[in-house]
């Protein structure tokens, strides 16, 4: 493991000196992969209690994300692979429209090909009766995010700024319920023609 454990514990207890704490803070907005890692290691420390996890997402959305690490231009080959489609994944929402009647809640936000570039804003139709994990995927089905959406809440904002972008599959899965599927886009006027 890298030596981040240590600073990024020091960062969420409030205990890394300023100089440290902006240095630590650039990297977060401009390395997704740390990012996520940090995020993961917050889970871990909080035992997955909902308000210091509610609290620590609003600060790091509160972090301007940077762009310095991000093409401004790609191929229309990447843009392709990006945006694509996963065949199983497009089954999986063609069933889940057909059984969504009879699951216990609903996702009301965000609707199937939204365009989710800042932030998304997960919201169902009533509080989650228990935690439930909230996976999102790209196109090439590889995990970028992976939270809890806390028990007795309706609503979960995710920062999506340091998405690349393409087409992200979600997966939010509880203990008694079955899965339920979605799809947003990052940056979907990116979109080739192709895939319309």
């Amino acid at each position: 493991m890298e030596n981040y454990i240590e600073t990024a514990e020091q960062y969420l207890r409030g205990k890394l000196p300023e100089d440290q704490r902006q240095a630590f803070e650039k990297r977060l907005q401009t390395d997704a992969s740390f990012y996520q890692k940090v995020l993961a290691l917050q889970h871990l420390n909080d035992g997955l209690e909902n308000t210091s996890l509610l609290r620590f997402m609003d600060t790091l959305q509160n972090i301007p994300a940077s762009n310095a690490s991000t093409p401004q231009s790609y191929t229309l080959e990447e843009l392709l692979q990006m945006f694509g489609t996963v065949e199983h994944y497009e089954r999986e929402l063609v069933q889940m429209a057909t059984r969504s009647k009879s699951q216990t809640f609903q996702i009301e936000q965000p609707s199937n090909g939204s365009d989710c570039s800042e932030q998304t804003q997960f919201v169902l139709s009533s509080n989650a009766p228990t935690d439930l994990q909230l996976i999102i995927e790209n196109s090439s089905e590889d995990e970028v995010a992976e939270v809890v959406f806390p028990a007795h809440t309706d609503q979960l904002t995710i920062n999506t700024k340091a998405f690349l972008p393409g087409r992200y599959y979600w997966k939010l899965i509880g203990n008694t319920q079955d899965t339920l599927w979605g799809f947003f886009f990052i940056k979907k006027d990116l979109l080739p023609d192709e895939l319309n």
